[in-house]
């Protein structure tokens, strides 16, 4: 309950310095915003121990106090319920909170609203001490895309290394020659007359070049770039190697 008044109280600030609530900027019906009130009921009558007077049952919870029933299947999650279809126990409850974007002030507040709150949740400065806070808004995709991408970007270094090292490996020969001394059969020994790592080496680069020159012709006729596309090798490789 702590967290759902949070939510809507709490002050957040632009990095204009403007200062604005959940209720400037929610999605409003008759002049109310959605505030998840048919969860914040199933969380006042579990929290104050009235599950005698109330029976919650699931999916659907029928009561006099209600027009309509509550389709629960769309609060809760992980639910253990008894013979009764009364619910036991839950692990998972699911809030939302829909934003405005009909004018351009109140899209930026919305997407300054759902970043804020999701880094507030990340540093676990919300009052939620008793569960578990995950998020999942519109732009949270392009975030974790644009984290992931930074985070692959100090590993390519060593990628780029193991490359260079295997394309060299590859172009070396070694020394069959039976007339060789006995002392020096049981070596490997690389010829270098015939290895040429300075062609693997030179593919490598070659390489590097093409990828380059593509990627700028592509930004010269102002073709946007896709951050996925620098996830997606590894992608490739997890999927096979899980």
């Amino acid at each position: 309950m702590q967290f759902l008044d949070w939510i809507t109280n709490e002050t957040f600030t632009t990095s204009n310095g403007l200062k604005y609530t959940y209720r400037n900027i929610c999605l409003q019906y008759n002049h109310e915003c959605f505030q998840n009130k048919h969860a914040r009921l199933v969380a006042e009558i579990f929290y104050h121990n009235h599950t005698a007077y109330f029976n919650v049952t699931y999916p659907l919870f029928k009561s006099q106090l209600l027009v309509e029933p509550i389709d629960l299947s769309q609060v809760l999650g992980g639910i253990q319920v008894d013979s009764s279809r009364r619910i036991k126990k839950a692990k998972a409850w699911m809030i939302l909170y829909q934003l405005q974007e009909n004018t351009e002030l109140s899209r930026k507040l919305s997407l300054d609203f759902e970043s804020s709150l999701s880094n507030r949740v990340e540093e676990q400065s919300v009052p939620a001490d008793l569960f578990n806070l995950y998020y999942f808004h519109s732009d949270v995709f392009e975030m974790e895309l644009s984290k992931s991408s930074r985070s692959i970007i100090p590993k390519f270094a060593y990628t780029i290394f193991l490359l260079i090292a295997f394309s060299i490996f590859c172009t070396l020969s070694t020394i069959t020659d039976h007339h060789l001394p006995d002392n020096l059969n049981s070596f490997l020994l690389i010829n270098w007359l015939t290895s040429k790592p300075l062609m693997g080496l030179i593919g490598v680069i070659s390489t590097f070049f093409a990828i380059i020159s593509t990627i700028g012709l592509l930004q010269l006729f102002h073709v946007p770039f896709v951050d996925i596309i620098i996830l997606m090798p590894f992608l490739s490789l997890s999927y096979f190697l899980r």
